[in-house]
């Protein structure tokens, strides 16, 4: 059975068919999504996708984690927790010393169950 959340498009800019496709892709089971797969999925700004996916954190469906990229390549180092900082001296891809500048992150929001959003 789907969990229920209500309130989640107050605010957010978005047509009929964007709010279609996001409640199709919410109700599918154990989902990872990151705010390209939003936007390219819904056709919703990636800038929207991300407050959107912060927007659903706050109501606590699911968890939400950060991917941790190192400029040495393309796929994440490390996924951590939303809220808690990347520790590590060295990264684990290239074994590299890690400057703070080297690193980008991006939310990944994991849901274990289908939502129904209204």
């Amino acid at each position: 059975m789907a969990r229920a959340l209500t309130g989640i498009r107050e605010g957010l800019q978005m047509s009929d068919p964007q709010w279609s496709a996001l409640k199709d892709l919410l109700h599918r089971r154990r989902v990872r999504l990151m705010p390209f797969q939003v936007a390219q999925q819904t056709g919703l700004p990636e800038k929207v996708a991300r407050a959107l996916m912060l927007r659903l954190h706050l109501k606590k469906p699911g968890s939400l984690y950060l991917n941790v990229y190192h400029a040495c390549g393309e796929v994440p180092v490390a996924v951590i927790p939303f809220g808690e900082s990347f520790t590590d001296e060295e990264c684990p891809e290239c074994e590299e010393a890690v400057e703070p500048d080297e690193l980008t992150y991006e939310i990944a929001l994991h849901l274990d169950e289908p939502l129904e959003i209204e």
